[in-house]
């Protein structure tokens, strides 16, 4: 419970609005117009994208991909998935390992959901440049306790139904794509599952900033 009388200010660069209001009904948002500039601009590379049950030669191919076109970098930051951390590191037993070449450019690696994927400014001191490889798989047990924490225990205690679905979009030449993927199929499971990758993803790309 928050204490009464007092203004209390909430700074979380990933905080999702609604979801608030839903916990503090008289919320004022009190966020600026605009955005801070950033220093490096990200680079996005759809057609390289890493699942969790990518095989760790795929996993391989990427990074040697992006390593051999950015060779001014030498101090690289990698964020993946748990799954692919071994394979990153060097240390996999039963599956190919990043060869050694590459991996002397790499001086840190976290997974998603780690603590310092998001929270650690070491990045900024250690990292030249930062891979964020992939995008972080979400189990439903953390979707769940989101839905709780926010007090939609009806949500909660449904099945999500995971199951496939699509979604369209218009690119930067105005041409029209149909995405099809896996999703959440209650609206209230896909909006608390988009909030935690997104707030993920926000944390990430911020290490590099």
């Amino acid at each position: 419970s928050l204490p009464g009388g007092v203004p209390i200010w909430l700074n979380d660069a990933t905080a999702d609005r609604d979801e608030l209001r839903a916990i503090v009904p008289d919320l004022i948002d009190a966020t600026p117009a605009g955005r801070l500039g950033q220093h490096h601009a990200p680079i996005q590379c759809p057609a390289l994208d890493v699942k969790k049950s990518s095989r760790p030669s795929r996993v391989c191919a990427v990074l040697r991909g992006l390593l051999e076109a950015f060779p001014e970098y030498t101090r690289v930051g990698v964020i993946a998935d748990k799954q692919h951390v071994a394979t990153i590191l060097g240390t996999a037993r039963k599956a190919e390992n990043l060869e050694p070449i590459y991996r002397q450019r790499i001086v840190r690696v976290e997974h998603f959901r780690s603590g310092e994927s998001r929270g650690s400014n070491a990045w900024l001191e250690e990292c030249d440049s930062i891979i964020v490889l992939g995008t972080p798989r979400v189990p439903a047990a953390a979707v769940r306790d989101r839905l709780i924490q926010i007090g939609n225990h009806l949500a909660a205690a449904r099945d999500g139904k995971w199951d496939r679905d699509y979604w369209s979009g218009i690119d930067a030449a105005g041409q029209r794509h149909t995405i099809r993927t896996s999703a959440y199929r209650d609206h209230d499971w896909h909006a608390s599952h988009q909030a935690i990758v997104r707030a993920e993803l926000i944390q990430c790309v911020g290490r590099g900033r």
